[in-house]
């Protein structure tokens, strides 16, 4: 039996914890950074700790207590969602965040993935050069984030992508798809936003002939998506009475066409993104509580360019390599077009950045982008 430690952490955690004893778990809880006396912190498969341990200027504390647990790894309940919070916790030796609250499912993936043996869990190598072309990061938020579409891409959880607009959720969403077991399977991708509030429903769930004047049979979205990913942008998006069909699905894994009577299977995997405040608009009755945590098996946080400037330049040069390639011609960046590039604060996230290089290749005349061409695209 694997022993679990504990470390500070308010009821609500605790009785999160305590709820995964099982057979193969055994979970000890503690208020003190000293675990019990005939005991030493490496001597457990896990260690969790409540970050509040260390606030009030005691961070650097953190650093000196994760040493002590030798080779157990590390987690870190926290409650900021940012990714600067996350990279300085893992920067002082944690192996690894999780954003409280969560669902018990979610804390599992993370316990079953850092617990257990190797040879126990057989997870493909996020590191690899498949993964590496379509996601370029080197930041620590980008390490926190390749940690969490790896974990995600291990079970068939619903899947809930947080982000400003650009910041590469569809990428995201891909990669889970990729990663996972569906990846051999459809990976279908829709903006709800995009489409008439009247069509949902039949974009959603497709159409039988005579439904409605002009109507034809067809299949709809998880119909495409069977056996794989079903990827919902902006699922804020939605109508009452879809939210309730939608949530129907979720929970029976069957739907039915516009205007027909018999009931369809769905074997697909959900993964929703959103920039709407969803955890605000369920408290206010405008997206519904339970379909709210039906779509939240896991929650990833997108970050901002903004909070992995590290990034900018390697995705800039990713950019300018493929347009390069495309267009048969070899151009590069001035280190003053580079300086400008890294120090802009890019609110548009990667797509403006995307459009930033695009439009600085073509309008360029140059082997070499110069800072000028960047300023006159900006």
């Amino acid at each position: 039996m694997m022993r679990i430690l504990l470390v500070g952490g308010s009821e609500k955690i605790k009785a999160l914890c305590m709820s995964l004893e099982d057979e193969n778990f055994r979970v000890v809880c503690t208020t003190s950074l000293s675990p019990p006396e005939d005991e030493g912190l490496s001597s457990y498969a896990l260690i969790l700790f409540d970050f509040r341990l260390f606030e009030q200027g005691h961070i650097q504390k953190a650093h000196e207590v994760f040493k002590r647990c030798g080779d157990s790894p590390v987690l870190v309940f926290v409650t900021e969602k940012t990714a600067a919070f996350a990279a300085k916790i893992l920067k002082l030796g944690a192996s690894d965040v999780i954003v409280f609250p969560c669902c018990r499912s979610y804390l599992q993936a993370y316990i079953r993935y850092y617990a257990s043996k190797p040879e126990e869990f057989s997870v493909p190598d996020i590191t690899g050069a498949h993964v590496l072309k379509a996601f370029i990061g080197v930041s620590e938020a980008s390490a926190v984030l390749k940690k969490q579409i790896l974990l995600a891409s291990q079970n068939d959880m619903p899947v809930l992508l947080l982000g400003e607009t650009g910041t590469g959720k569809s990428l995201a969403a891909r990669l889970i798809h990729d990663l996972s077991r569906r990846k051999k399977s459809s990976f279908v991708e829709e903006n709800i936003a995009a489409i008439q509030e009247t069509l949902v429903e039949g974009e959603l769930f497709g159409t039988k002939a005579g439904a409605y004047t002009g109507a034809v049979t067809r299949p709809g979205l998880f119909e495409r998506a069977s056996g794989g990913t079903l990827f919902l942008d902006e699922i804020g998006g939605i109508n009452a009475n879809v939210q309730v069909k939608l949530l129907k699905v979720l929970e029976s894994g069957e739907f039915r066409r516009v205007g027909d009577s018999e009931s369809k299977r769905a074997d697909v995997r959900i993964i929703c993104a959103t920039n709407s405040p969803l955890n605000s608009w369920k408290d206010s009755g405008r997206f519904r509580k339970d379909l709210y945590y039906r779509i939240t098996g896991m929650e990833i946080s997108v970050p901002t360019l903004a909070e992995r400037t590290e990034d900018i330049l390697p995705i800039a040069r990713s950019f300018l390599e493929r347009l390069c390639a495309d267009a048969g011609s070899m151009k590069r960046f001035s280190p003053a077009a580079e300086v400008k590039i890294s120090s802009h604060h890019w609110p548009g996230n990667i797509r403006e950045l995307h459009n930033c290089v695009s439009r600085a290749f073509y309008a360029s005349a140059h082997t070499v982008i110069l800072e000028g061409d960047i300023k006159f695209v900006l």
